[in-house]
């Protein structure tokens, strides 16, 4: 019966596969746009479970992913299952066999990012849905086992280890002091794996392979990101950072850092900071930061800082205009919106520095005739009407290098605006001044967002996609 089932399982997945890639064959071109619109629509946007700040959104596609996982895991765990000492051997496997994408590394993934070009967010939700996996199945094994026998002091400490990084990992704990958890994490894992070794039976071959692998690639991975970083950073002592603050209530800082090693830069990709000469819990030299890439000329980056707690509070607190700095980066990848007639950016807040490359990039391409789009569009909702000031200069630029008029832009204030509703933000004094305020307004009037964009796609013809990066409770205030 087993051979039977081994045998019709893969056969009716090759065929279904078959009949399904010549179904796609025989398709027309808008019906295959129209299905692909339709599972990008339900699969990839639309979120089911919405988190609170830090955390990342859980998609249907994602949430689908997840649900898998837990299945495999859990049928793996419970099919066939003879005793409760079956059940520790099976949980004890199975932790060896998800350590191997679980250590495949943090944040700084190169792998992940390079070659499987995950996002990040999607990576930290398969990271973290791992690690809890792994953190049950480790204290089922470990806890059977103490109650079937008797434990070894190395199985003491590893169930001890475990449960730090259950408990540690909690949303509520983790976002306390963030930047204490990523290093106490990581400590963890190693001391984890490092007592593994000394628990797993070398006559248990399977096990040994798989945390072989989980060790490899945890080491691989970290010799090629420390030698990208010595590459990118030889002399971290020369680079040159400079601060131009932003005063007001709402206080933010253009960060331009001359680069020794300069790269492509691509809109989307995002850099990590470290300021060793900044005195921060004496811990500067430890602590890096995510920034995306707001700006780019020649071999100069712009990243746009706001001031909150924490890190960007003690480095406004510093009141220096230059600072040592190490670049690790980048990361990310441009997702090219070219092939589209009309792209609408909507941003809110500081939300603005991720698209002013894209915007810039969109440009250049329409003028050297490499894109096809023939209308950009830039909705930016202030929390502050200081906040306008942050990207000021920046649109100044964009607007310059659009030359043939197809950037427009939208400013929505709080409060009242002192020279009526709706007035331009800007008043050069050149031919076709006119035409400028009106493709460049600002307002305080409310704006039902869902209007405008159907306005919006049905100002040309052609098609068009609305690349979204702000706060939905924020955004819902505004309609």
């Amino acid at each position: 019966m087993d051979l039977l089932f081994t045998y019709i399982v893969p056969l009716a997945s090759v065929t279904a596969l078959f009949i399904c890639w010549r179904l796609w064959a025989l398709m027309s071109i808008t019906t295959k746009s129209k299905i692909a619109f339709f599972i990008r629509k339900v699969l990839v946007y639309t979120v089911v479970i919405r988190r609170r700040s830090t955390s990342s959104d859980t998609t249907t596609y994602g949430a689908l992913n997840i649900l898998l996982f837990l299945t495999a895991n859990l049928t793996a765990c419970l099919f066939k299952l003879s005793d409760i000492r079956h059940l520790a051997e099976r949980c004890g496997m199975l932790l060896m066999i998800n350590l191997v994408p679980l250590f495949l590394g943090g944040r700084t993934n190169l792998f992940i990012d390079r070659i499987l070009r995950l996002s990040l967010d999607d990576y930290t939700l398969m990271h973290r849905w791992l690690g809890r996996v792994c953190v049950l199945l480790g204290l089922v094994h470990g806890i059977v086992n103490s109650v079937t026998s008797s434990s070894s002091t190395s199985e003491t400490i590893l169930l001890s280890i475990l449960a730090s990084l259950g408990v540690l990992s909690f949303i509520y704990i983790r976002r306390l002091k963030y930047e204490v958890f990523i290093k106490t994490h990581l400590m963890l894992a190693l001391v984890l794996i490092g007592f593994l070794w000394f628990h797993v039976c070398f006559y248990k071959s399977k096990a040994v392979i798989c945390l072989g692998i989980a060790t490899g690639l945890w080491s691989l991975q970290h010799i090629v990101w420390f030698a990208r970083l010595i590459y990118r950073n030889p002399t971290p002592s020369t680079s040159n950072v400079a601060f131009r603050h932003h005063q007001g209530p709402a206080q933010a800082a253009e960060l331009t850092i001359q680069l020794e090693k300069p790269w492509d830069v691509s809109p989307g990709q995002y850099v990590y900071l470290t300021f060793p000469s900044l005195a921060r819990n004496r811990a500067g030299f430890i602590q890096t930061h995510p920034y995306v890439v707001a700006w780019v000329d020649g071999s100069d980056i712009t990243v746009l800082i706001q001031r909150l707690k924490g890190f960007s509070d003690a480095l406004f607190a510093s009141k220096g205009s230059r600072y040592r700095t190490v670049v690790d980066g980048p990361y990310g990848s441009y997702q090219s919106v070219e092939n589209y007639d009309k792209v609408l950016f909507m941003a809110s807040g500081i939300g603005i520095a991720a698209h002013l490359l894209a915007i810039k990039h969109l440009l250049a391409s329409h003028n050297d005739c490499k894109a096809r789009v023939r209308r950009i569009t830039l909705v930016w909702f202030l929390e502050t009407t200081e906040q306008e000031m942050w990207a000021q200069g920046f649109l100044d630029k964009l607007i310059e290098t659009d030359d043939r008029d197809i950037f427009t832009s939208a400013t929505f204030t709080p409060g009242v605006i002192a020279n009526g509703d709706s007035v331009a933000r800007y008043t050069y004094d050149i031919n076709g001044a006119s035409s400028i305020r009106r493709r460049h307004i600002r307002t305080n009037k409310p704006l039902d967002v869902s209007w405008y964009i159907e306005q919006e796609s049905k100002l040309e013809a052609g098609n068009m996609i609305c690349v979204d990066l702000q706060d939905s409770k924020k955004l819902s205030g505004m309609v």
